[in-house]
C-alpha cells in the first residue's frame, strides 16, 4: 500500500474513532440531561400536588374551626354545611393526586389527611346533634392539624422546599 493511501486510511480511521467516541459522550449527556428534567418535572409536579393538599386540609381545618367556635350561637341543623361538604370532596380529589405521585410516605399522609377530613366532618354532625359532645370535633381539629404539620415535613424532605 502506499504510504499516502496508508496514511489517508490511518486519518479516517483515527476520525471515525473520534467522532464515535464524541457522539457516545454526546448520547451520553442526552440521557442524563433527559433524566434531570424529568426530575426537575416530577419534583414540580409533586410539590404541586403536596401544597394543594397541605392548603385544602387547612382551609377545612380554619371552616370547622371557625363553626366549632359559632356552634353554641347558632341553631343547629342535621348535616355538614355545603362549604364542609365541598371542602371535603375537595380533599379526597386532593388525596388521590398525592397518593399517585407518591412515594409512600406521602401517600400514607395522603390517606391520614382523608381520615382527618372525614373524623372533622364526623365531629361536626355529633355537635349539631348533642353540642356537648364537641370533644370529638376538637380531638379531629388537633389531629388535623399535626397532620397538616406532617405533611409541610414530609414535602420539605422530598421535593427541597426551603
Amino acid at each position: 500500500m502506499e504510504p499516502p493511501v496508508a496514511a489517508a486510511l490511518i486519518a479516517s480511521f483515527v476520525a471515525i474513532a473520534t467522532n464515535a467516541v464524541g457522539w457516545g459522550l454526546t448520547i451520553s449527556q442526552n440521557k442524563r440531561q433527559t433524566r434531570n428534567e424529568h426530575r426537575h418535572w416530577q419534583r414540580g409536579t409533586r410539590r404541586d400536588s403536596y401544597a394543594e393538599l397541605v392548603t385544602t386540609l387547612q382551609k377545612m381545618h380554619n371552616l370547622f374551626t371557625h363553626h366549632r367556635r359559632v356552634t353554641d350561637e347558632v341553631e343547629h341543623d342535621e348535616g355538614l354545611t355545603p362549604q364542609m361538604e365541598e371542602s371535603l370532596e375537595d380533599l379526597y380529589l386532593k388525596a388521590v393526586i398525592v397518593r399517585m405521585e407518591g412515594p409512600k410516605t406521602m401517600r400514607d399522609l395522603a390517606e391520614k389527611a382523608v381520615a382527618c377530613g372525614d373524623e372533622m366532618a364526623h365531629g361536626w354532625q355529633k355537635v349539631n346533634f348533642r353540642p356537648e359532645q364537641g370533644h370529638d370535633l376538637d380531638d379531629a381539629l388537633k389531629k388535623t392539624q399535626e397532620t397538616v404539620d406532617a405533611l409541610i415535613d414530609a414535602a420539605e424532605g422530598i421535593v427541597g422546599i426551603d
